[in-house]
């Protein structure tokens, strides 16, 4: 993240540090005052990709209607989509409000006293650590949720069942 003309924050390590990765890795720089957009190939091609994929989960549980426990499970990965979609939505909405507030934030830790940037500090771990756990709570979520088939399969393989036939009609693509 660049910080154009913000004045580096003495006395306080990894400040935003958890808020600075996760906008660096969507192309954004909360923090910029010329460009929040630096990125674009990395804030937009994530929400089409996944607006993309959420279309044959869409069309599947309009076709399933009458089976509200396989429409539930199919529409739920479509609402969260929704939901990123309208985060970035909303972002993009706000954006110059967002910024001014971060600023602002950044502005007002400078004329801390070296009292408050003591307490500051102190907060800023509590919340590095409680966003670096949500994080890492989140990552392991996504490595299980991709990495578990494979698992499935390779113990159905070890057991001598074909993993294959055991899917649902709509995981097997037809």
């Amino acid at each position: 993240m660049t910080s154009d003309d913000l004045p580096p924050l003495e006395g306080v390590k990894y400040y935003f540090v958890v808020q600075k990765f996760c906008f660096t890795a969507i192309g954004v720089d909360a923090l910029s005052a010329r460009r929040t957009i630096v990125n674009g190939f990395l804030f937009w091609i994530p929400n089409i990709v996944q607006f993309i994929l959420s279309q044959p989960l869409t069309l599947y549980s309009l076709q399933h209607l009458e089976d509200m426990s396989l429409v539930t499970d199919a529409m739920a990965p479509v609402w969260q989509v929704l939901m990123a979609n309208m985060k970035m939505a909303l972002f993009l909405w706000h954006k110059k409000e967002m910024k001014k507030l971060v600023r602002d934030l950044w502005l007002w830790n400078l004329e801390a006293t070296p009292d408050e940037l003591k307490i500051l500090e102190v907060e800023n771990r509590k919340d590095t650590m409680t966003s670096f756990s949500f994080y890492m709570t989140v990552l392991t979520t996504g490595i299980l949720a991709l990495t578990s088939p494979f698992f499935k399969a390779f113990y159905r393989y070890l057991k001598g069942d074909n993993y294959w036939d055991a899917l649902e009609t709509p995981l097997k693509g037809r």
